[in-house]
């Protein structure tokens, strides 16, 4: 109810500072909940939190679309267009402190406006639950398949009555399958795991195979070992990270002493949090969006392409990478196997396939406006 109300007279940037200034209470939560045998309650708690902010920005885009916001949906897109275009053009430094002062008027009126937009939309009773239930997430998952909910939080002293800014860093997962509940798996030290994220990606650059075999399989008895009792049966995984984790291509892991990667032996889905698991496996979801596929890649950068009609001109420091942007002749190879994959395996489904010159600004925009189901963009 808190973020609920909160939130709904509040901008994005504010709400996002409003979930920072009131973590402490979630961390101590849970912290003193670990070691219990139902994590249904505390996983209840998670859900409140992450992508709370997420679940605010996706209903305020439902109700963008609804006709009777119109005038203020305007309003609101014309603030953050010039809020965006002044932000990327700093002027000199003897005109910085003017244009400081001016930009943060223009930030104010921008989040006004958001907020106002919100505040109408509730009235109408637009404004949905901030979080599902676990039951929910339980229920719309598939026999099988298993959900992973990664939380990077502060391990605080539950004797303690202060949430104990300072305290270890600690990964924990929970888990969620259907059949058997809510689990909580603790991960370890946040320090040792975000250390062991950083060697991966420095092995993986540099082209060394053996760190990079070490590294991995740092990584998999970190992160994936003590989930094996419930990832098995090689199932769909769907995840939702968090913290360094984010940073990580958790298909790109291999089993210790195995060749093969994990998104060789299930299918793998990363969401932003929870409720998109329920959107993901909603059982009226085709009837949402008409099945459709839109693939870019191959794109020729002219130095730059042909304006959109009512569209915000990019900001100078834009422009000027635009004319400097090279080609990238792998992306074409890309996406003709990403539309070749996707006939193999939904024959009767609209396929786009946009490359060269067929892929500009304009037309993108125009494919972009049919809402396809998925879209695979491979640019710079």
């Amino acid at each position: 109810t808190f973020f609920r109300d909160t939130f709904t007279g509040q901008s994005e940037r504010q709400r996002i500072e409003t979930l920072a200034a009131r973590r402490g209470s979630l961390d101590w939560w849970l912290s003193l909940s670990a070691g219990e045998q139902d994590s249904t309650l505390t996983y209840q708690r998670v859900l409140r939190w992450k992508g709370a902010v997420a679940s605010h920005t996706t209903h305020a885009r439902v109700a963008e679309q609804q006709p009777q916001w119109a005038p203020q949906v305007k309003k609101v897109n014309l603030l953050r267009t010039r809020y965006a275009a002044m932000a990327f053009a700093p002027p000199p430094a003897d005109q910085r402190e003017l244009w400081q002062k001016e930009l943060q008027q223009l930030r104010d009126k921008k989040e006004d406006a958001e907020a106002e937009l919100a505040r109408a939309s509730k009235k109408n009773s637009l404004t949905p639950s901030l979080e599902p239930q676990s039951a929910e997430i339980l229920t719309a998952l598939p026999s099988g398949t298993v959900f992973v909910d990664f939380l990077r939080y502060e391990k605080c002293d539950p004797k303690s009555k202060q949430f104990a800014a300072g305290g270890e860093t600690h990964y924990v997962a929970f888990v969620l399958r259907s059949g058997t509940g809510v689990q909580r798996v603790e991960l370890g030290a946040a320090k040792t795991i975000e250390l062991e994220v950083d060697t991966w990606r420095a092995a993986l650059q540099s082209g060394d195979d053996a760190k990079l075999r070490t590294a991995n399989d740092a990584l998999w008895n970190a992160l994936l070992k003590p989930l094996a009792p419930q990832l098995r049966g090689g199932g769909a995984l769907v995840v939702s990270l968090d913290g360094a984790l984010n940073r990580l291509p958790l298909a790109a892991l291999r089993p210790p002493g195995s060749d093969a990667y994990l998104i060789e032996s299930r299918a793998i889905a990363v969401v932003p949090s929870a409720r998109q698991v329920v959107e993901l496996f909603s059982a009226n979801r085709a009837n949402i969006i008409p099945p459709s596929f839109l693939a870019v890649g191959g794109v020729e950068y002219p130095g730059q392409t042909e304006p959109i009609e009512n569209a915000p001109a990019p900001a100078p420091i834009f422009a000027a990478a635009l004319k400097n942007l090279s080609p990238l002749p792998g992306t074409l190879l890309e996406t003709e196997q990403a539309a070749a994959v996707y006939r193999r395996s939904f024959a009767k489904e609209n396929v786009v396939l946009l490359a060269g010159k067929d892929a500009s600004e304009r037309r993108v925009a125009t494919e972009l406006a049919k809402k396809p189901r998925f879209v695979h963009l491979a640019t710079h």
